[in-house]
């Protein structure tokens, strides 16, 4: 019997989705595509008639259809954000939107194997809060997806090129996409794989595709002396400008000049422009100086040297960026460092992603959790290595003095404070609080409290954040994936 599960990297610029087959041919992955490359995440919503379009003839269409279309793009770096918009006598939120691009996704696949995504594993930056947590995931509801698990972009990456690492006791992951760079320093000691550190900072390809086309606007300014600043063009005009500095910027990957026909530009008009390698390197400076001081401080973070790393995987399609390369080679590769490329790297965290939506196995807790009490206690809630999803059973406190509210103060084993909250009470001493404790697959801790002697519009709900897991992969079978992959996956990643 075939089973399927599914894996999506569902990114700023591009989603991937991932489908892992288990046969009696035994587990292997399926990459859905459009023309070889993962699928832009763009969507178009009619003004008038409300029709939804999406994928590269969006993206390569884009400053066509503004003119009818509202165009949607990055809509994963405003989830969980209080924004709307009015669009053919409907409103529109950025869940609603993911949630159409994720059905469009699931459609996509349906309409190439005949399969919809039920439920798969989604991979997220390392520093997505748990209210663009909750976001994604209500969006894929609205999908009629539903969220097995989250994984860390970096997590996921190095799981899947796994083989080639596993020799080295500490890795760096090096994740640029088109909006985040994602950092994570992983140490595998004694079978266990833990994050030393993680790190995410909000800049990726769209930000140097807008530097790209901003350079080229000022050029057309001082040829024809039309004063027209980059950011008072119509956004048709920049989006078409800037989908030009992108094809360019793929084309410098492999040549050092490449020509950008510019036609229609506005009052600019048609020109001919001519980007080189020299003119790449000098735009993207600031941020690729920026992306290597971020790498060096996550370095700094946990506590080790350059020297101490055995490789640096790099992911991402802005991590194939030339001028990049040529720094990494400067820096870290004639460091002793061995920088990894992986084939088909856009691909590394969806399957990824996929692979582990075909384990049994899941998240645990890394430490012990709970409260302290009044004696200076540890009372604890949630227990080292409990699997996720944990659900406790209900916990029950008495008050010890004559008070109108009681004060609760969360932390560790340790006593490092995660949270704390004050509760109105009644303040008689036979009072109780009530307290129901839960780690839901977002891996978002919550706990709800009440006194048993007041209403339950005086409940109150805390939310216990920067707790740390781990995620258990014993028993691991061997996948058959666009590249090689051993079967001996017997360790454990901390996230």
């Amino acid at each position: 019997m075939q089973k399927n599960f599914f894996g999506i990297d569902f990114g700023t610029t591009h989603s991937a989705a991932v489908r892992l087959i288990n046969d009696e041919a035994g587990e292997r992955t399926v990459l859905y595509d459009e023309n070889g490359y993962p699928i832009p995440s763009i969507l178009a919503i009619h003004k008038e008639t409300g029709e939804i379009l999406f994928g590269r003839k969006v993206r390569e269409r884009r400053r066509e259809l503004s003119k009818e279309y509202k165009v949607f793009s990055s809509i994963k770096l405003i989830l969980g954000k209080d924004v709307h918009w009015e669009i053919a006598g409907k409103t529109w939120t950025p869940e609603l939107i993911a949630g159409q691009l994720l059905r469009k996704i699931s459609e996509f696949v349906y309409q190439k194997d005949g399969i919809l995504i039920e439920k798969a594993v989604i991979a997220i930056p390392v520093d997505f809060t748990p209210e663009q947590r909750r976001a994604l995931k209500k969006a894929a509801s609205c999908a009629q997806i539903k969220i097995d698990k989250f994984i860390t972009e970096p997590t996921a990456a190095y799981f899947r090129n796994y083989n080639r690492v596993k020799g080295y006791s500490k890795v760096a992951v090096f994740d640029w996409g088109g909006g985040t760079l994602d950092i994570s320093i992983l140490e595998n000691k004694n079978g266990k794989i833990y994050e030393l550190a993680v790190a995410g900072d909000r800049q990726g390809g769209d930000d140097i595709d807008l530097a790209i086309a901003e350079s080229i606007h000022n050029s057309l300014v001082r040829k024809t002396n039309i004063k027209i600043p980059f950011s008072d063009m119509a956004d048709e005009y920049r989006d078409m400008l800037t989908y030009r500095a992108e094809e360019a910027k793929k084309a410098l990957s492999y040549l050092d000049s490449k020509s950008i026909p510019i036609i229609d530009y506005g009052e600019f008009g048609d020109h001919k422009y001519k980007l080189d390698i020299d003119d790449l390197t000098n735009i993207v400076k600031p941020m690729v100086d920026r992306a290597l001081a971020f790498f060096d401080e996550t370095i700094q973070k946990a506590g080790i040297s350059l020297e101490q790393l055995g490789c640096i995987l790099m992911v991402g399609g802005s991590s194939e960026l030339r001028p990049l390369l040529e720094q990494v080679k400067l820096l870290w590769a004639n460091k002793g460092v061995e920088i990894i490329y992986p084939e088909m790297g856009q691909w590394s965290v969806a399957e990824g992603a996929a692979m582990m939506a075909g384990n049994d196995s899941g998240y645990r807790l890394n430490e012990d959790v709970g409260l302290i009490l009044c004696d200076d206690s540890f009372y604890p809630l949630f227990k080292k290595n409990q699997k996720v999803p944990i659900k406790n059973h209900p916990v029950r406190l008495a008050i010890v003095e004559d008070s109108p509210d009681a004060r609760f103060v969360f932390a560790d084993s340790d006593k490092r404070v995660k949270a704390h909250c004050t509760v109105p009470a009644k303040g008689f001493l036979n009072e109780y609080f009530d307290l129901d404790s839960k780690i839901d697959n977002d891996l978002i801790a919550t706990v709800k409290i009440k006194s048993d002697m007041m209403p339950e519009d005086y409940k109150q709900i805390v939310e216990l954040k920067g707790l740390k897991f781990y995620y258990d992969l014993k028993g691991m079978k061997e996948v058959k994936t666009s590249g090689d992959i051993d079967d001996d996956l017997n360790f454990d990643i901390g996230l």
